[in-house]
């Protein structure tokens, strides 16, 4: 059993987690970005082009680099990933005209919607005295996409893997925002969606992993798991994990 007295912060995940895509499909915003630069791709062929480039791309981290280079690494690995989402396209000739506009879209709230629990749980959360953080492999833009969508006040940190020089699931990033804010073992959650990159690490780091699972899938057992982000209150304030019967293995 956890003892959630002890937790005096909370580090959320970003896309997937607070917030997500609008509509749903980067394969239709890519989609209807492409027909007003004279190219066309199904809005499903970019969806699967896309989740499966993107799992075979690099970590979004650059160790070593001057913090003065990142902003430039960071958009030259996404224009790599696109232009390889794109290729069946080519020749695509207004192409970096399109990834302009995407780089850009995707640094506002037009690119994302936030999650419709959000706002509250931060509120209840901050209302009892946690600290509140963001730990994310997304780049410099999601502080951009923060203060859009209105939540940007409610953190004390948001840790970055490009500018840490470690990508989730490496411990290194968790164990960046515990030091940032001073914390100890035990004392920190990490809220997700992803078993491997939200889940492993943070244990690794000696973070508490909360993951948000909604179809019950068996892995990784023994982490104490909520339906729905609205659900992370319960867990915590309430009488614990065993409030939500949320230990499934």
């Amino acid at each position: 059993m956890i003892d959630t007295r002890r937790i005096r912060a909370v580090f959320f995940d970003a896309a997937g987690t607070l917030f997500d895509v609008r509509g749903g499909s980067v394969g239709a915003i890519y989609a209807e970005a492409m027909a007003r630069h004279g190219a066309s791709l199904p809005p499903g062929l970019i969806q699967e082009r896309f989740r499966e480039v993107f799992l075979l791309a690099p970590p979004l981290a650059f160790p070593g680099a001057d913090p003065r280079d990142v902003p430039s690494l960071e958009r030259a690995w996404w224009r790599d990933l696109v232009a390889e989402v794109m290729r069946p396209a080519d020749p695509f000739e207004r192409f970096d005209q399109c990834f302009a506009e995407l780089f850009e879209l995707f640094r506002t709230a037009r690119g994302w919607e936030l999650d419709p629990q959000a706002r509250r749980v931060l509120d209840v959360l901050s209302a009892e005295g946690r600290m509140l953080g963001v730990i994310t492999n997304f780049d410099s833009r999601v502080r951009d996409v923060l203060r859009q969508l209105g939540i940007a006040p409610y953190f004390r940190c948001v840790i970055l893997a490009a500018e840490e020089g470690f990508a989730k699931p490496h411990p290194g990033l968790f164990r960046a925002a515990m030091r940032r804010l001073h914390l100890g073992e035990g004392e920190a959650i990490y809220v997700g969606d992803d078993p491997e990159n939200d889940v492993l690490g943070a244990r690794a780091a000696g973070m508490i992993p909360v993951l948000i699972d909604p179809r019950g899938g068996p892995f990784p057992p023994g982490s104490p798991r909520i339906a729905s982000l609205g659900d992370l209150v319960v867990w915590l304030l309430g009488s614990g994990v065993g409030s939500l019967g949320a230990e499934r293995q």
